[in-house]
C-alpha cells in the first residue's frame, strides 16, 4: 500500500475524503519523499561523529521543504478550490464590511 493510499484510507476512515483532494494528497507524498532526500544529504554533510551543520545550504533547502509540507497537511484551512486547481479570489485591502452596531 502506497503512501497515497494510506492517506486516502485515513480520510476515508474518518469520513471526510473528497476526490478532489487526491491532487494535494500526491503533491504532499512527492514533497516528503523529497524532504527524505533532502535530510539524507545534509546529514551527508556532517563531518565524522559530529551533528550536521544548521549554516549549511542544504538545512535551507530542507527547511523550505518542510514548510511546503505543513501548508499541504492542513487541507482543513484550504478551500476546496485550492484542491481542485482554482484559485480563490483574495479580498482587497480596506474592503471589510462595515460594523454592525
Amino acid at each position: 500500500m502506497t503512501k497515497e493510499q494510506k492517506y486516502i484510507a485515513a480520510l476515508q476512515q474518518l469520513g471526510v475524503y473528497n476526490p478532489a483532494f487526491d491532487p494535494v494528497i500526491h503533491q504532499l507524498c512527492k514533497l516528503e519523499r523529497e524532504e527524505g532526500r533532502a535530510d539524507k544529504a545534509w546529514r551527508a554533510t556532517a563531518a565524522e561523529g559530529k551533528a550536521p551543520l544548521a549554516t549549511d545550504p542544504a538545512y535551507d533547502a530542507l527547511q523550505r521543504i518542510r514548510q511546503a509540507i505543513l501548508q499541504h497537511w492542513d487541507l482543513r484551512r484550504r478551500p476546496l478550490s485550492a484542491c481542485s486547481g482554482r484559485r480563490r479570489p483574495r479580498r482587497r485591502r480596506g474592503s471589510r464590511r462595515p460594523r454592525r452596531r
